[in-house]
């Protein structure tokens, strides 16, 4: 049975990743000064950027290995990783570059229709995330065979010390290059990786460490960690990696927490539609945030309030409507719709919408 705190955690991670976002786009204005409140700010912009992705990418390499198991032909699973998400990869890379093209026309900043051509080798923007997701999701299926583990889901000896291996060599890697899109993937195959290898014991861990004195510890640790990795400065260094494990092992145990106590039914909205809050997060935080300085509003407060407000209601409105009006499919946010409707591909597409963190929409 899946375990619905990791909906929720996913909900989390992807609140903290638009987050981020606002953050660093306010920082680079040059908002973020010497005061108690930029100070918060600038602690809070290290702390989501550091675990954001690398909780939503942890817990979709806990989901590939179920994925992969159970998935009825690998040539499927190909195919549904190019369908899921590299064609919203590339349409909504050509549209965020379309409006900044046609912003650029009106203000005379160079925009050269050249530069249209770089999604193929060097995502932009956000879209790093899905063009290196779709990667790791390949690495999983050439190390991921059916049949490689026990009874109780575990993988065997010879997997998890090949998942352990690469891992480590990934985050070699990426903390000692600077190689773009490359060093960024291998970073976030770090994570990944770490999830496919911990997966099920993760669960098992969660099951019986899930307790308010825990998580009280969690934080602790976190909190110091987080401090050392900002005196080192990055998010791609030695430094953090301790900060982002210890970061989704807090990011877990709380939602875990709040879903045996309590309903959080949002966060596990939020988590369920990740892919649209995603790829329209900077878009609606751009307008907000032009928006807010055409009022010459400038409080650092403000903007984040505001700009993470509309990185999450504009998108989910935007794919509530699209669902409604059957386009779901055709605008990227849920592309295993449209192949649903093919009986035969039923049990192969809810493994692989899993693997990915995609469910149906609750509430």
């Amino acid at each position: 049975m899946k375990e619905r705190y990791m909906d929720g955690a996913q909900g989390f991670a992807i609140v903290s990743i638009v987050c981020g976002t606002v953050l660093d786009r306010i920082d680079d204005a040059g908002f973020l000064q010497d005061d108690r409140v930029a100070h918060l700010l600038v602690l809070i912009q290290y702390a989501v950027c550091t675990v954001g992705y690398p909780c939503l990418l942890f817990l979709f390499g806990v989901k590939a290995v179920d994925s992969l198991k159970d998935a009825q032909s690998r040539w499927s699973f190909v195919k549904m990783t190019l369908c899921a998400l590299a064609y919203p990869y590339l349409l909504w890379s050509l549209v965020q570059m379309g409006v900044r093209w046609f912003v650029a026309q009106h203000a005379n900043h160079p925009f050269p229709p050249t530069e249209f051509a770089r999604v193929v080798w060097a995502p932009t923007d956000q879209f790093w995330f899905l063009y290196a997701l779709c990667i790791c999701q390949l690495v999983a299926l050439v190390t991921v065979r059916k049949g490689l583990g026990n009874q109780r889901g575990m993988l065997s000896i010879a997997s998890s010390v090949l998942l352990a291996v690469l891992a480590v060599v990934c985050a070699t890697l990426a903390a000692r290059t600077a190689w773009g899109i490359v060093t960024m993937t291998l970073w976030g195959m770090t994570f990944f990786l770490s999830g496919m290898l911990l997966g099920r014991r993760c669960n098992v861990w969660m099951a019986r460490t899930s307790r308010v004195p825990a998580l009280v510890v969690a934080v602790v640790v976190f909190a110091g960690t987080i401090r050392l990795a900002q005196s080192f400065g990055g998010y791609l260094n030695a430094s953090s990696l301790p900060a982002s494990f210890t970061g989704i092992v807090v990011i877990l145990l709380a939602v875990k927490l709040l879903t045996d106590r309590s309903r959080v039914r949002w966060l596990i909205t939020l988590g369920a539609a990740w892919i649209p809050i995603y790829l329209l997060h900077v878009l609606a935080t751009e307008l907000v945030w032009n928006g807010l300085l055409a009022a010459y509003i400038t409080s650092p407060v403000a903007h984040v309030v505001a700009g993470v407000a509309a990185g999450i209601v504009v998108p989910l409105a935007v794919y509530r409507l699209t669902r409604r009006l059957r386009i779901a499919g055709l605008a990227g946010f849920d592309l295993v719709d449209r192949a649903e409707r093919s009986e035969a591909r039923q049990v192969a597409l809810a493994h692989y919408r899993a693997s990915i963190g995609i469910d149906q929409p609750h509430g």
